[in-house]
């Protein structure tokens, strides 16, 4: 028990209720169940995308977060994923770019190509 509220403790403290932490599945997505499960793992991404401040101790959870954005968006036509964590890009990017650099190269590639789509748009958002 004391440990469970240890973990609460530090989830709050980092900005991230620990609700939203237990009902994010990552994991479980790939190529093969993305048909399948695209609205879990959308509804993963949107949880994501509300946590306010993301630090190093989340890095594992960026690279995951990418990782099903990649499959997300071969079902996301448009491109929903990407005007959903557009915020939270503009908010951590640095952990953002740690986690891009944890990616395999043909990963790196497609996350690339949607980092440009965040850019443009909170470049739009600001302007």
């Amino acid at each position: 028990m004391m440990i469970r509220s240890i973990i609460l403790t530090v989830l709050f403290i980092f900005g991230l209720s620990a609700n939203a932490a237990s009902q994010i599945t990552f994991g479980k997505y790939n190529s093969q169940n993305i048909k399948t499960e695209f609205k879990s793992a959308f509804s993963d991404l949107q949880k994501f995308s509300e946590i306010e401040k993301l630090n190093s101790n989340d890095l594992s959870l960026v690279v995951s977060a990418l990782e099903t954005w990649i499959l997300v968006d071969t079902q996301d036509n448009a491109r929903s994923a990407a005007q959903m964590l557009a915020g939270s890009y503009d908010k951590n990017k640095k952990i953002y770019k740690q986690a891009f650099q944890k990616l395999k190269k043909d990963q790196k590639k497609k996350i690339q190509e949607l980092f440009e789509i965040l850019e443009q748009l909170n470049q739009s958002a600001q302007g």
